[in-house]
């Protein structure tokens, strides 16, 4: 894997002169790459072709597929702008990829596109934060797997599941998680869809086991958003006329709720706001309390997801809580280890939060267990502060330590004073 990673930063290191994104050369890289996946002969071939007319081969190859899920998303004339020596170069690169390594390939490219910033929207999240939710979920080999803002599919990417249900509104982004998606040999019915404006499966009433999403923090609608969203289908909750402008977070856990089936849960990270926010964010909450919808409220640390502070929190809804009545708290915004500008979370911490949030540790000072009747006659807040206080343990100083400090201190100032009268020529 270190290897794969090395040489794409290599690739995109000699690219620097071009004039396509990162994005766009890691994109056209997985194009060829699925291609070499569907065919490595033919794509041998076109490896072997003199290069005035590998286009022309390039052409014939992509016009020959068969492949429905393949001819969406590859376009010969995303290669059409591109330079002689960038194209020759990634045909190269493809071709010096064995077969086997082909996963290994989307797994790094997903890897660094985490670094390479949010540039529209897009979900971006850690492999960290994939790996603690897949300890979540457990086994999810036969459940059917549902995320309305797949963005590149880091999350679902982790998971080992025959059946996917994803939808992303920015095509470019779709077309790269999809190719990604297919070069690790997990299929999926992705769709090119706003799952807010235009949800794909509510419609044909396919319903998932599951909904992971880690959706736009804190998004914003525009006004003409909050009108047309407000009598949206999977809206439990009224709202009136219209939709707050800042109700993004709670409009994203109804969307996952209209997305399960009648046993189904839901984990979604989202920030913190909306557990004790008023407005339209408290009436969410009372309807998920009425209707006991809510397993367990995770808090993580800040700097755990990529290029934000915002510390956010993990939230498991559930239609059929194996313990009912009983919301589980936790907080590990302790955990982890700083890493330069983010928080990595060890194989320990994630152990240790699956296990809090399966109730294993009911002693543990991170973890509560509080009953719902409690939890609504505390105003329906579910800010994990008000369940799990920190204890300030303060240490008395040792005196004697102390004195001797401060006759150091004592020792420096009357030298520095000294130094200060010679230098002024007073005795």
């Amino acid at each position: 894997m270190e290897q794969m990673q090395k040489m794409l930063w290599n690739l995109l290191d000699q690219a620097q002169g071009y004039k396509e994104l990162p994005d766009e050369i890691l994109q056209l890289l997985t194009q060829l790459a699925l291609l070499k996946k569907i065919n490595n002969d033919e794509f041998f071939e076109l490896f072997k072709t003199a290069p005035n007319n590998q286009r022309e081969k390039l052409k014939y190859v992509i016009d020959n597929l068969s492949d429905s899920d393949v001819i969406s998303i590859i376009d010969y004339q995303n290669f059409s702008h591109v330079s002689d020596e960038l194209f020759n170069h990634l045909i190269y690169a493809v071709n010096s990829i064995d077969d086997e390594q082909l996963p290994q390939l989307a797994i790094s490219i997903r890897s660094l596109l985490q670094n390479q910033g949010r540039q529209a929207g897009e979900s971006i999240n850690t492999d960290n934060i994939a790996v603690l939710v897949k300890m979540l979920l457990g086994d999810v080999t036969d459940k059917i797997i549902y995320d309305g803002a797949a963005g590149y599919a880091n999350i679902v990417s982790h998971l080992d599941c025959k059946n996917m249900l994803l939808e992303e509104s920015n095509q470019r982004v779709w077309k790269l998680s999809k190719t990604l998606l297919l070069l690790q040999n997990k299929t999926a019915n992705y769709k090119l869809a706003d799952s807010l404006k235009e949800p794909s499966f509510l419609a044909g009433n396919k319903k998932a086991d599951i909904a992971v999403m880690s959706p736009p923090m804190s998004l914003k609608f525009r006004m003409e958003q909050c009108v047309s969203l407000a009598v949206a289908e999977y809206i439990q909750v009224d709202s009136g006329n219209k939709l707050p402008t800042s109700s993004g977070d709670v409009v994203w856990l109804q969307q996952a709720l209209a997305n399960i089936n009648e046993n189904g849960t839901a984990i979604l990270i989202t920030p913190q706001g909306w557990l004790f926010r008023g407005g339209y964010d408290a009436k969410v909450r009372k309807y998920l309390l009425n209707n006991d919808l809510i397993e367990s409220i995770i808090g993580l640390p800040s700097g755990v997801l990529i290029h934000t502070g915002i510390p956010p929190v993990i939230v498991v809804l559930n239609k059929n809580k194996t313990n009912p009545g009983i919301i589980h708290f936790i907080d590990a915004s302790q955990y982890g280890e700083k890493q330069r500008k983010s928080v990595q979370l060890s194989d320990k911490d994630i152990n240790q939060i699956k296990e809090l949030n399966q109730g294993e540790h009911p002693e543990n000072l991170n973890f509560r267990s509080v009953l719902l009747p409690d939890v609504i006659n505390n105003d329906g807040n579910l800010n994990i502060g008000r369940y799990i206080k920190k204890e300030i343990e303060w240490k008395l100083p040792d005196l004697a330590e102390e004195e001797m400090k401060l006759q150091k201190v004592q020792q420096n100032f009357n030298k520095a004073q000294a130094e200060l009268l010679v230098l002024l020529g007073v005795k």
